[in-house]
């Protein structure tokens, strides 16, 4: 089992000083990957319901700030020596396949294979607006997207010709440390998304999930996978910690057992903390949850 950290670019953690704090002490602490959200920008007044709360309210207000993920990535992939920088979630219908392409290769490249990118369709409507950027077909570009992503990936020369990308033969290098590519983590709460994972995906992201919703997820993911001639076993499930209880080594090891191969937990931290609470936090985790999961 390993453990990540959530909205490391949002917030107080968009502050600098914040951000090199807990992305070294992470890093110290054996933590396995600090995850950035994806907003470019917040319209004023939006009326999107949020997915993963009950109410539909955002846990942020539209002056909420979140740096930008591959630039909030490399900034910390270079006070950083083992932690993985993902995107958690990327929302690539907003943007284009191609940059994109160039700019997590690049991250890869320059942190030494580092990369995950965790992609999402995105909820915010009004955002998509802003960005001139459609919604209603962002399930299919977010698809093809994904294979843009590989083909560029994949060696020189590449081309592809789909409905919302075509391009003739193209280099897009440096090229990620794996051959395979930067691993590709799809994100999202309804059923199609982990079908989505089993299909194009390294793995699947939920968001916050019970015991009983992660065999649920794994179960279409190996039914799918197999259906598909994959190995159900390299897809794995990524969790956010639950909302409604602490996580404790128990409760992580029982997820582990139910088949999540990661989980995420959030770290609340204001622009102007300091004076070690966030090396406490992380370590009292650490002593609490990490080190006891062997324990019986």
């Amino acid at each position: 089992m390993r453990f990540g950290i959530n909205f490391v670019n949002g917030g107080g953690l968009a502050h600098p000083d914040a951000a090199v704090e807990l992305a070294t002490i992470a890093d110290q602490l054996g933590f396995s990957t600090l995850w950035s959200a994806d907003h470019i920008v917040i319209p004023v007044g939006f009326a999107s319901r949020y997915p993963a709360a009950p109410t539909g309210e955002a846990p942020f207000h539209d002056d909420f700030p979140f740096n930008e993920v591959l630039v909030h990535l490399a900034f910390l992939a270079s006070v950083t020596h083992r932690i993985r920088l993902a995107t958690g979630v990327m929302i690539i219908a907003q943007r284009n396949a191609v940059e994109v392409a160039k700019g997590v290769a690049t991250l890869d490249h320059l942190s030494r294979g580092r990369a995950v990118l965790g992609l999402g369709t995105g909820w915010l409507r009004e955002e998509f607006d802003a960005l001139g950027a459609t919604f209603d077909d962002r399930v299919a570009r977010t698809e093809e997207a994904v294979e843009v992503l590989r083909r560029l990936w994949g060696g020189p020369g590449a081309e592809f010709h789909g409905r919302h990308f075509d391009f003739g033969p193209a280099t897009c290098s440096p090229r990620p440390c794996d051959p395979k590519g930067v691993p590709i983590v799809i994100g999202g709460y309804a059923m199609a998304t982990a079908r989505r994972a089993a299909r194009i995906g390294d793995g699947h992201y939920p968001g916050p999930a019970s015991l009983a919703d992660i065999e649920r997820y794994r179960a279409e993911i190996c039914r799918v996978a197999r259906d598909r001639g994959r190995d159900p076993a390299e897809i794995e499930t990524i969790v956010a910690a639950p909302y409604d209880r602490p996580l404790d080594a128990d409760l992580a090891r029982r997820y582990a057992e139910a088949g999540a191969a990661e989980i995420i937990i959030d770290l609340a931290v204001t622009a102007g903390d300091a004076g070690g609470s966030v090396r406490r936090t992380l370590e009292t985790f650490r002593a609490d949850v990490m080190d006891r999961l062997d324990d019986r």
